[in-house]
C-alpha cells in the first residue's frame, strides 16, 4: 500500500515538471528554499530520464545541492552556502500564467530563463533554459541561520556525497559492449569466441573522456571437449588489481593458454614489471600464472586489442554482416596507425618501452627495492593462486 502510494505522487510530481499554469502568485513563493534530497532522488527513479539527462544531472548535483534560493515578491537570489555573492533573477511579465524569471547577466550570448513549477505547498522546481535539467531537483522550504552557512554548506556537502554514491546506478549506469570474435589458432584452425567489455563511469576519469573499461571476460570453448572457459579481466581499482589486456589465446594439447598485458602501472608493478611486458597464464583447473618459458613459442597475438570508439563501429559492423569479427578484421585493428608494436607482435626479448611506467622511487630518488617497507600498512595483492 505504501509502496502504491509513493507511485501515485511520483506520478503526480511527474506531471506537474510539465504543467503550463499555476493558479499561484510569486508572493506564495517568498522564503529561503534548498534541495530536498529524498524527495529529489525518489523523482529520479521513477522519471524516464534521457541520455543527455543523465548527463546534466551528473554535472548539476554536486553545485545544486550547494545552493540556497532567497525568493522576493520580484526575484530570486541565488547563492551558495559558502559565499556572499549572489546571482539574481527577475520576474518577468506574466505569460500564459508561467513565473518566468530572467538572469541579471547575460550567458552565452543569450538570457538563462527560469520557470518555477509549483509542484505543491512543500515543493517547486525550476526549468532553466540553458541546464533544463534542473526541473529534476526538487526544492522544499529552509529555515536557515546566517551565522551556520558554513557549517549547514559542509552538511549539504556530505549528504551529496551519500546521495550521488547510493543514485550511481541510476545517474551512471554501467554499459556493455558485446560482440563475437574469429580467433586464428596456431594450427590454422578458427574458433569462435564471445566477448564483453564493460564501462563503469562511476570510476575515476577525466572529464570529456569515455568512461573507463571496468571488466572485460572472453567466453570460449575448449576445442574438442565440451567445456566452456572464461577469462575475466577486473580492472576496478584495488590494492593488486588485475588490469589485464588480453592478447592471445591459444591451446596446446588441449590446454588453454592467454598472453596479456598490465592495462596499468599498478598492474604492471604487481606483477614485478616483466619485460617483455607480458603476463602469461595457462588454464589447468583454473588459471595459473606461467613464466614466459612454458609460453608456446608458436602461439602469436590474435585477438582484437584496446577497442576505440572507431574501432566499435568496425566491430559492430562485422558482426552484423558476418556474425563474427573476422580473423583478417582483427588483425587490421591491431595494426591501425598509432599502436605499440608489442600489441600486435609477441616479443620473446626484453624492448624499449620508452618510458612507459617508470619504475617507482622513494624519497632519495632511488629505485624502491623489492622488501622495501611502507612507512603505513598496505593491503598485500593477491597471489597468481588466488586470482580468477
Amino acid at each position: 500500500m505504501k509502496k502504491t502510494a509513493s507511485m501515485i505522487l511520483m506520478m503526480v510530481l511527474l506531471h506537474s515538471l510539465h504543467s503550463a499554469t499555476f493558479a499561484q502568485t510569486p508572493q506564495t513563493l517568498k522564503g529561503t528554499w534548498t534541495v530536498d534530497i529524498k524527495a529529489t532522488g525518489e523523482l529520479l527513479k521513477n522519471s524516464p530520464l534521457s541520455h543527455r539527462d543523465l548527463q546534466w544531472i551528473s554535472l548539476l548535483s554536486g553545485l545544486m545541492f550547494q545552493m540556497v534560493y532567497e525568493f522576493t515578491d520580484s526575484a530570486i537570489a541565488v547563492s551558495a552556502y559558502t559565499s556572499e555573492k549572489e546571482l539574481m533573477y527577475q520576474l518577468l511579465p506574466g505569460q500564459d500564467n508561467k513565473l518566468r524569471y530572467v538572469s541579471e547577466i547575460k550567458q552565452t550570448d543569450r538570457d538563462d530563463i527560469w520557470i518555477v513549477n509549483i509542484i505543491s505547498d512543500e515543493h517547486i522546481s525550476i526549468s532553466s533554459s540553458q541546464s533544463p535539467a534542473t526541473k529534476y531537483f526538487l526544492l522544499k522550504r529552509a529555515k536557515l541561520d546566517p551565522n551556520m552557512r558554513a557549517e549547514d554548506g559542509k552538511r549539504a556537502f556530505e549528504a551529496w556525497k551519500v546521495w550521488a554514491q547510493a543514485m550511481a546506478p541510476i545517474l551512471a549506469p554501467k554499459t556493455t559492449f558485446t560482440w563475437k570474435e574469429e580467433v586464428l589458432l596456431h594450427d590454422g584452425k578458427a574458433i569462435i569466441v564471445e566477448r564483453s567489455n564493460t564501462y563503469d563511469p562511476t570510476m575515476n576519469h577525466e572529464i570529456g573522456q569515455g568512461a573507463p573499461l571496468a571488466e572485460h571476460k572472453t567466453t570460449f570453448m575448449i576445442p574438442g571437449i565440451n567445456q566452456t572457459v572464461i577469462w575475466k579481466s577486473n580492472n576496478h581499482p584495488s590494492p593488486g588489481p588485475d588490469s589485464f589486456i588480453l592478447l592471445a589465446l591459444d591451446f596446446l594439447d588441449g590446454v588453454p593458454y592467454v598472453a596479456t598485458r598490465s592495462a596499468s602501472c599498478i598492474a604492471y608493478n604487481k606483477w614485478k614489471r616483466p619485460n617483455p611486458p607480458y603476463v602469461f597464464f595457462k588454464y589447468v583447473d583454473g588459471w595459473k600464472h606461467i613464466p614466459l618459458e612454458e609460453f608456446p613459442r608458436k602461439f602469436t597475438i590474435n585477438v582484437s586489442i584496446g577497442l576505440d570508439e572507431p574501432d566499435k563501429k568496425k566491430v559492430t559492423t562485422e558482426n552484423r554482416e558476418h556474425g563474427f569479427v573476422r580473423a583478417q578484421a582483427v588483425a587490421e585493428i591491431n595494426r591501425e596507425p598509432g599502436r605499440s608494436k608489442e600489441f600486435y607482435t609477441l616479443f620473446r626479448e626484453p624492448i624499449d618501452l620508452f618510458g612507459v611506467c617508470p619504475e617507482p622511487t622513494g624519497p632519495d630518488g632511488l629505485p624502491i627495492k623489492e622488501g622495501f617497507k611502507a612507512p603505513y600498512p598496505i593491503t598485500p595483492p593477491n597471489t597468481p593462486e588466488d586470482k580468477k
